[in-house]
């Protein structure tokens, strides 16, 4: 009697195959979830990175405008179009000429190499512009910016806004 009980606990102490299939759907499904996760996390990550880079941009324009001459705000110099344009620094020191209301492409160096070779870059759409101030003797300085974003089907953008007055505000 005693061999018998040993015989049958013995005979069912594993799993079943209908067992085995349950969890290994439910670890299928778990490592299918966290995939995704890092993926959209991956996707949200370089999203930012093209957004805080383009933002980066657009605030230097408008800071450098911000440091220039009242004068040269309210007389800007023209090109051969007789467009108003603005002289920018961008990159390692080059001028860039900027006519005012206008779109311009810049490329933006994103991931470089630390010999300097550029990985990955993304055009910057900009459009810089001032207007007077309507109450007080200033000028409304604003840069639009928009980038096509490299993975997705769609374009992001925003602006950046500052006054520039001769009263200092320091």
């Amino acid at each position: 009697m005693n061999n018998q009980i040993s015989q049958r606990s013995h005979k069912h102490s594993g799993m079943t195959l209908v067992e085995i299939m349950i969890a290994m759907l439910i670890l299928t499904i778990m490592a299918a979830g966290i995939i995704s996760a890092v993926f959209t996390v991956k996707a949200d990550a370089e999203n930012n990175l093209y957004e805080s880079s383009a933002l980066n941009v657009a605030m230097s324009f408008i800071e450098q405008m911000k440091s220039f001459d009242y004068g040269l705000l309210e007389d800007p110099p023209t090109n051969p179009a007789g467009k108003d344009v603005f002289t920018f620094i961008i990159g390692s020191g080059t001028a860039l000429e900027v006519p005012l209301d206008e779109d311009i492409t810049i490329t933006v160096p994103i991931v470089s190499k630390s010999d300097g070779n550029v990985v990955k870059e993304l055009d910057v759409i900009l459009n810089v512009s001032k207007s007077v101030a309507a109450s007080f003797d200033a000028y409304w300085l604003q840069v639009d910016y928009s980038w096509d974003h490299p993975t997705r089907d769609r374009a992001f953008g925003g602006s950046v806004n500052s006054l520039r007055s001769e009263v200092s505000t320091y």
